[in-house]
């Protein structure tokens, strides 16, 4: 299993040679796209995956209960791979096994037509660029107020980004403030209360940002964020004085 893009550190992996690897070697590959769809191109012939699997809610923005499967041909029409619930129309064929399972909202998926009209309306690669180029500025912002750096280069990122927090200062004299998840859910969630929605994540005992840049975001945005994390951090200051 390959995450098209990874959700904790927001890295695009390099899937074609990965793909060809496994496939080369006889082991079956599963793509999880879940950030995939809507921030960069999907082109299953070329990728040729066994697998795929993605949702449409995240970064296509269509109404969540709308997901997309894809299973190689030869994995179809050997009935190895079945819905785990099943209704009307089971055992008539692929799509009718997945398609109807049930007292389902339909909507979604009849959304989705519409959904894809507004993506061709904007011009996908259009918006590509914009969400690439306000990563870009972003990434600037924050490093610039912070003084800190990225995970990783953005040449190995789609449209998110890990920016490393300024570090925190100490609690109680000299004990350093132990950096770990209950820390990061602690501080996403006082970012949250400053009107700032942004994960924080813990890699390797290190604090960072995930940042997202999607078409109705401005640089007003990363400029609120960046502001936030400074009020946290001379906040997290003046306790640790006191």
């Amino acid at each position: 299993i390959f995450d098209f893009i990874t959700s904790n550190t927001a890295l695009a992996l390099p899937l074609a040679p990965l793909v060809a690897l496994c496939r080369a070697r006889g082991v079956p590959v599963c793509v999880d796209g879940a950030h995939a769809l809507g921030q960069a191109e999907v082109d299953l012939t070329r990728l040729a995956p066994t697998f795929f699997v993605a949702n449409c809610h995240k970064w296509l923005c269509n109404p969540k209960g709308c997901a997309v499967l894809y299973v190689d041909k030869a994995w179809r029409e050997g009935k190895r791979v079945k819905p785990h619930v099943i209704s009307h129309g089971s055992g008539v064929g692929f799509l009718s096994d997945f398609v109807w399972d049930g007292c389902r909202d339909y909507s979604p998926v009849l959304s989705l037509l519409t959904t894809l009209e507004c993506w061709e309306a904007m011009g996908r690669q259009r918006a590509y660029k914009y969400m690439r180029d306000t990563l870009s500025a972003a990434v600037q912002v924050l490093q610039t107020a912070w003084g800190t750096e990225v995970l990783a280069p953005l040449s190995l990122c789609a449209s998110m980004a890990l920016v490393r927090l300024p570090a925190l200062p100490a609690w109680e004299g000299e004990s350093p403030v132990e950096v770990n998840s209950d820390l990061a859910c602690s501080l996403q969630d006082w970012l949250y209360e400053q009107g700032v929605e942004v994960p924080v994540k813990c890699i390797q005992g290190t604090l960072y940002v995930r940042i997202s840049a999607h078409v109705y975001n401005t640089m007003q945005d990363y400029h609120a964020l960046a502001s936030a994390v400074l009020r946290m951090q001379n906040f997290l200051l003046t306790a640790a004085r006191w």
